[in-house]
């Protein structure tokens, strides 16, 4: 009866062990895909700021280039 009882406790230990492993794991890259989520939002949201002032410059080039040529 010990046997038995002492063979349940050591599995169930073992599997619980086996189970924490496997869900440390998952969560670490998890975490790791979070942070990569977050750094490719970020880098987006500056490529669209850095084309938006892109644009605004191109449009103040052609108002210049405009004025210059109606002074020439």
């Amino acid at each position: 009866m010990q046997d038995i009882i002492i063979s349940l406790i050591s599995s169930g230990g073992v599997a619980s062990f086996f189970t924490w492993l496997l869900t440390r794991r998952r969560v670490g890259k998890k975490g790791e895909l979070d942070n990569v989520e977050q750094a490719i939002k970020i880098w987006r949201q500056i490529a669209q700021d850095l084309q938006s002032e892109i644009d605004n410059l191109k449009k103040e080039v052609q108002q210049l280039t405009a004025e210059l040529k109606k002074h020439q």
